[in-house]
């Protein structure tokens, strides 16, 4: 109901509709104090509207079908021209700061020890010389691992900050569904990892000792997604699952590693794409029956895989040294580049540039990816500069100088 105080005091326009699938547009009818009345159909831009006591987080809302992503052959031909631009700005930089790492690994593992040692506060606790050498290798052969409790708090705490990307988050029903199947997403994601992985073992006859993994950078990373997707305003945002594992005790020939890290990718890959497919008709179920809770929830996790694999595989596919993207690229970079492709193309259309659907990010995601790719070209290049003057100026320093008679 509208009330006008100028420049008609006393106007009152009441409105009364019903949110069509998909949460975009609200049609009916609507009359005034005048007697005159008519039918409204209202286009929403921005996130998509839910109906009072749906559950259906924004996640699930925001996703656009196949059919709405790539419903314009123009418009997926300049994404495609986007995804080759970035592929290269984002190898060429990637080169240089693996360059770098490996150049001056010592160096870089030698001042992070220092900085270790000066921000640690707590006693160094003893270990016997008969275990020293046994707690070392279980932490080399089991980098990450935690009990089950601390297994369940990071995974916990990687579902509440998956739960923020919803801006109304907090004691409803819509963000206690949400939450839940966040979890279960980012659960089914560590299962789905370990069972591919197994079967690749199993096949190549390797050990498969497991054991429960817990990621704290991926911590970081899931919150630097949420900020991003916060602070642009940006639907259905960026979800990050990849913080808990079941990793495996043993690893892999080096060519082994390469060949399941690939596989792994377009597991995920595979899977996520799935997941949107199934979500189609469940997404329609979900929003047609506003107060089904088990709708509203299979909606979710459906979304929640989608998002959160298309996320995880473009931001692990990244070809750094200690992401599966690295491992990829060493091995073979044809390989690499054709799967990084795939992803990139995918999450730029699907997130970033929609052709159409609930998804109207606006401009503030893309600037926002521009300057992350900026930063790390940035960050790429500085510290390529940074060791080289380091190395500069010990080679002047270790020169003798001539005594003078």
């Amino acid at each position: 109901t509208y009330n006008s105080t100028s420049p008609q005091p006393g106007y009152v326009t009441t409105l009364e509709g019903a949110i069509l699938p998909g949460g975009q547009k609200i049609v009916g009818v609507w009359n005034d104090s005048n007697g005159q009345s008519g039918q409204f159909n209202f286009s929403l831009v921005g996130a998509p509207l839910v109906a009072i006591g749906a559950a259906v987080s924004p996640i699930a809302s925001s996703i656009g079908t196949p059919a709405q992503i790539f419903g314009s052959p123009g418009h997926d031909l300049v994404n495609l021209a986007i995804t080759l631009v970035a592929l290269l700005f984002i190898s060429f930089p990637a080169n240089v700061f693996y360059q770098t790492l490996s150049e001056n690994y010592a160096e870089i593992t030698e001042i992070v020890a220092v900085w270790k040692r000066r921000f640690r506060r707590q006693p160094k606790i003893a270990v016997p010389a008969s275990r020293a050498n046994e707690v070392a290798s279980t932490a080399q052969r089991e980098p990450g691992r935690v009990s089950r409790v601390g297994f369940a708090v990071v995974l916990v705490a990687g579902a509440v900050f998956g739960g923020f990307l919803n801006p109304h988050f907090g004691l409803n029903t819509q963000s206690v569904t949400g939450f839940v199947a966040t979890l279960l997403s980012f659960a089914f994601g560590a299962w789905f990892s370990w069972f591919v992985t197994r079967l690749f073992r199993r096949h190549h006859q390797y050990p498969n000792k497991t054991y429960l993994r817990a990621l704290p950078l991926g911590l970081v990373v899931a919150l630097a997604c949420v900020v991003v997707s916060r602070m642009t305003n940006f639907q259905p945002g960026y979800l990050y699952g990849v913080v808990v594992g079941l990793a495996f005790a043993d690893n892999l020939a080096e060519r082994h590693n390469a060949h399941m890290t690939t596989i792994s990718a377009l597991s995920t890959l595979g899977v996520s794409l799935v997941a949107w497919i199934c979500w189609i008709p469940v997404n329609h179920l979900a929003l047609n029956h506003s107060g089904n809770v088990l709708y509203a929830l299979v909606d979710d996790v459906l979304g929640s895989i989608f998002i959160g694999g298309l996320v995880g595989t473009v931001i692990g596919l990244l070809p750094l040294e200690f992401l599966p993207g690295g491992t990829i690229s060493k091995w073979r970079r044809d390989v690499w580049g054709a799967v990084f492709f795939v992803a990139l193309f995918l999450l730029i259309a699907v997130e970033l540039r929609p052709a159409a659907g609930p998804t109207h990010p606006g401009g503030a995601p893309i600037v926002t990816a521009i300057i992350l790719f900026l930063g790390f070209g940035g960050l790429s290049f500085g510290t390529r500069r940074y060791f080289s003057r380091r190395k500069t100026q010990k080679t002047h320093s270790a020169v003798p100088t001539t005594p003078t008679t």
